[in-house]
Parts: structure tokens; C-alpha cells; sequence
């Protein structure tokens, strides 16, 4: 498991805006964030991130949920917002969302990333 810094934690669920895209395999990221929001008794609103956010305290951390409203493809821009205006360093970035490759049910803690 990677290291945390001491600082915030920001917990991004990635997927596509939408009804189609609702309660889809897609939207596994939105999902957990969602979850854990509900988790933590706090309310996503809408932020200067592009997207619904809400600070939380998770695991005896001040953790940051956010659920990017843009496309996949752009998502980057929303997780660039949120984590320069909490000054969250990316090792302290974690990112959730859906592979094809690996099952239904499985998850896999990867550090760093790649274009895909």
C-alpha cells in the first residue's frame, strides 16, 4: 500500500455524466465516492472542481471526495482544481474507476499510472 503524506487525502471517483451511465460498471468510481460520502455523513455539493465535492473525515484523516462531472477523457482538469486549491501533493491522490480487464468484484491498488 503507497504512503501517505500527512496532508489531505483526495479521493477522486472517475465515470461519465449522465443518466445512460447511471448504476453502470462505468461509474464504479462515482459510486465509491458516493458511498463513502454517505459513509463519512457528508453531502457532495457542487465546487469550483467541475463536479460535486465534500471534505470528509475518513480513517482519522481529513480526506477530500470528489466526483468529476466531465468525461473520463477530461477528468484531469477537475482533479488538477481540487488538488491545487487543498495544496493535496499526488502521492496523497487516489483515483477509482473501472477496468475491463480484471473481474466484477475485483479490486486492484496500482501505485502511479499510466495513459490509460
Amino acid at each position: 500500500m503507497r504512503e501517505f503524506d500527512d496532508g489531505r487525502i483526495l479521493i477522486v471517483g472517475l465515470g461519465n455524466p449522465g443518466a445512460k451511465y447511471d448504476g453502470t460498471r462505468h461509474n464504479i468510481g462515482r459510486d465509491l465516492v458516493t458511498d463513502l460520502a454517505q459513509v463519512a455523513g457528508v453531502a457532495l455539493a457542487s465546487s469550483a472542481f467541475d463536479g460535486p465535492s465534500a471534505t470528509a473525515h475518513l480513517w482519522g484523516r481529513a480526506v477530500v471526495l470528489l466526483q468529476p462531472d466531465t468525461y473520463m477523457n477530461r477528468s484531469g482538469f477537475s482533479v488538477v482544481k481540487a488538488a491545487q486549491f487543498y495544496k493535496i501533493a499526488p502521492k496523497n491522490i487516489i483515483v477509482a474507476h473501472d477496468e475491463i480487464e480484471i473481474a466484477p468484484g475485483t479490486v486492484r491498488l496500482q501505485r502511479g499510472g499510466g495513459q490509460a
